[in-house]
């Protein structure tokens, strides 16, 4: 089996990364709920100068905007920009999931190590991936920015609740 100091260097680096999943899972889900605010309000915005540039009989103005509005309003169904509700059903369903998995994660490093403690945790880790899959698929292309805002708050978070690391 494994070693107590490998087995516990592992656990830190799971909860280090389920730590960082979670926030960026947060900081995710906070920047898609800005994105169709900001979209309405821009389309809304476009439509007003529309009738407005029509109200004043500028032709060349006016069927500008007016294309550049309908444009607007068709981007969403040809490129899926907006989030759906699904997509935040899904991200509600994966954050429970990631939770979950921190809370185990931080009962195994609680615990005595034991080989039966190391299977159930390997056990645990296999059925995880599902979940690690579903948050790859959610993400798509990572973001540099919001992956260090994760990493700072997860790493915030750790020194908080856990006193030493494996290294200490």
């Amino acid at each position: 089996m494994m070693d107590k100091e490998l087995y516990k260097q592992e656990l830190w680096a799971s909860l280090d990364q389920s730590a960082a999943n979670l926030y960026y899972l947060d900081h995710f889900r906070d920047r898609q709920k800005m994105v169709e605010p900001l979209y309405r309000g821009a389309l809304g915005m476009m439509a007003i100068m529309t009738a407005v540039a029509a109200f004043f009989d500028m032709q060349l103005f006016t069927k500008t905007v007016a294309v550049i509005t309908a444009l607007m309003a068709t981007v969403p169904v040809l490129i899926p920009v907006m989030p759906q509700q699904s997509d935040f059903h899904e991200m509600s369903r994966l954050r429970i999931a990631v939770s979950e998995w921190l809370v185990s994660l931080e009962q195994f490093w609680q615990d005595e190590w034991t080989d039966e403690q190391y299977r159930n945790y390997c056990r645990m880790k296999s059925d995880y991936r599902i979940t690690e899959n579903a948050l790859s698929d959610l993400f798509g292309k990572i973001s540099v920015k919001l992956t260090a805002k994760a990493h700072k708050d997860a790493n915030r978070y750790l020194d908080r609740f856990f006193t030493s690391s494996p290294e200490a």
